[in-house]
């Protein structure tokens, strides 16, 4: 859609940044981007997203969205964390929506037997049926 006064279109620039693009980081981000493209219908914006990084295109080619390698107007963000730290956040930025996608993960639960004995796991008398 087109301003009224100017004649050039409205246009809407929202920033992501990741530290890893996981298929977390694809599904969250495809939920956000149709979300921020719908508020952006309703408003007569076009919404154009920017990363640094290129490999959010083919999602959002597919949704109709354009990806900008930077832009100097991005002043909203949203940073997806799969990992221990934050992305850095942009020098620029606004408004930003932090998206923690982060698992720790966990250490081992099962119990080994004994180096002389490497015949399976341990398992609890609790736990044990009798023949």
């Amino acid at each position: 859609m087109k301003d009224a006064n100017t004649g050039k279109p409205r246009i809407k620039y929202f920033g992501v940044v990741f530290d890893d693009y996981t298929p977390a980081v694809e599904g969250q981000m495809l939920r956000d981007c149709l979300a921020m493209q719908h508020v952006a219908r309703h408003s007569h914006n076009e919404l154009v997203i920017v990363s640094a990084r290129p490999e959010p295109e083919r999602m959002l080619a597919a949704l109709g969205l354009t990806l900008l390698g930077q832009h100097p107007h991005c002043r909203d963000w949203i940073s997806y964390r799969t990992g221990e730290e934050w992305p850095q956040e942009p020098q620029d930025a606004r408004n930003l929506i932090l998206r923690d996608l982060y698992v720790p993960i966990k250490g081992d639960t099962m119990q080994v037997l004994n180096d002389g004995q490497n015949n399976g796991y341990y398992l609890p008398p609790s736990l044990r049926r009798a023949a």
